[in-house]
């Protein structure tokens, strides 16, 4: 018998699965920036270092540093 309970967690699993897959393409996208960076920064800049960091006060600071 289909209650509504077992509707309301199909639905839970439903959207969980499209948050992981939401937070998997987003952590891609942030991996892809930082490996170009810093592999622009070691072949075309000159730069021996690669640092950067981010910072999470009064809104979100992510910078990246080549030296």
């Amino acid at each position: 018998m289909d209650t509504a309970k077992n509707r309301f967690d199909d639905a839970v699993v439903r959207y969980d699965a499209w948050f992981l897959v939401f937070v998997a393409v987003l952590l891609a996208l942030g991996f892809v920036l930082v490996a170009g960076a810093a592999i622009w920064c070691l072949t075309q800049a000159g730069g021996r270092k690669f640092t950067g960091g981010m910072t999470w006060k009064n809104g979100f600071s992510l910078w990246i540093e080549c030296r």
